[in-house]
């Protein structure tokens, strides 16, 4: 079952954007075939990425949406170096929204995005696709709670950073020839009032 190529291609064109709205997730390398678009996706957030406990803060996934996506899922390839038990030695990725069983069209990339974001902290070790994984997570708690709080660290910081100038959203005025940049008030802004006696 296919859409048709327009319409197949508006969704996709809509769901990367989407996904670069989403602060821990940044698409690089966007290629489009006659039958397929692949992308890779840049996750930021605290992983183990080896059998020593060290962390690593930036991943990056290959992702293949078909020309049957989104009746098909998506392929998904890990790129970076990462101990996880839902991702297998070779770079194949585990997760809930990425099993046959539980794929339908109204699943999304960015629904992807968000699970492997809350996999990387929260791994499902009772069926796991890296069992030497899974026994060393069971072996080391501490180091999957210290990973949790690094992760914890840097959402808290995505979620407070302040939107780089380029980013702000620019309003047209009517009647101007320049948008104008929109402003949010600081509390510095607030008016002064002084009572006279």
């Amino acid at each position: 079952m296919m859409l048709p190529q327009g319409i197949w291609q508006r969704r996709i064109q809509q769901e990367l954007k989407s996904l670069q709205g989403y602060p821990r997730v940044k698409v690089q390398n966007v290629r489009e075939n006659l039958d397929s678009v692949e992308f890779d996706m840049v996750i930021k957030g605290a992983a183990i990425i080896d059998q020593k406990g060290t962390l690593g803060y930036e991943h990056t996934l290959h992702v293949i949406l078909s020309r049957n996506y989104p009746y098909q899922m998506p392929l998904v390839e890990w790129k970076t170096p990462i101990w996880h038990p839902n991702v297998s030695l070779t770079g194949g990725v585990c997760i809930g929204a990425l099993k046959t069983h539980n794929w339908n069209d109204k699943h999304d990339v960015k629904e992807v995005a968000v699970a492997i974001v809350n996999f990387l902290v929260s791994p499902d070790a009772t069926d796991p696709f890296n069992r030497y994984a899974a026994d060393w997570y069971k072996e080391n708690p501490g180091a999957l709670l210290r990973a949790k709080k690094e992760d914890q660290r840097i959402e808290n910081e995505l979620m407070n950073a302040e939107i780089p100038k380029e980013d702000k959203p620019r309003i047209k005025i009517q009647g101007t020839t320049k948008p104008v940049e929109a402003h949010t008030p600081k509390p510095s802004d607030k008016p002064k009032i002084t009572i006279k006696k």
